[in-house]
């Protein structure tokens, strides 16, 4: 929990540019899906979204991320069911 705390707080008050490069490892594809599914590791990808800027190619790059992870959680659900 305290690292995710830490992180969370290093999204909100780095520089721009860290802070894409910060973003750009929390979307890598081994790494979405884990944060996702966990309570604390939600909150930093809400934080991520949060501090990204709603019209900046990171913004959308992870926007798309998240949308494939969500995809390949439906699509993995259904063929269990």
């Amino acid at each position: 929990m305290f690292a995710f705390s830490s992180l969370s707080q290093c999204l909100r008050i780095a520089p721009p540019d860290l802070r894409a490069r910060l973003c750009q490892e929390l979307v890598e594809p081994s790494v979405i899906g884990l944060l996702l599914k966990d309570s604390f590791g939600n909150y930093v990808v809400q934080t991520a979204l949060a501090v990204a800027e709603s019209d900046s190619a990171l913004y959308q790059y992870m926007c798309n991320a998240i949308r494939y992870v969500v995809v390949c959680v439906r699509c993995f659900t259904i063929a269990l069911a």
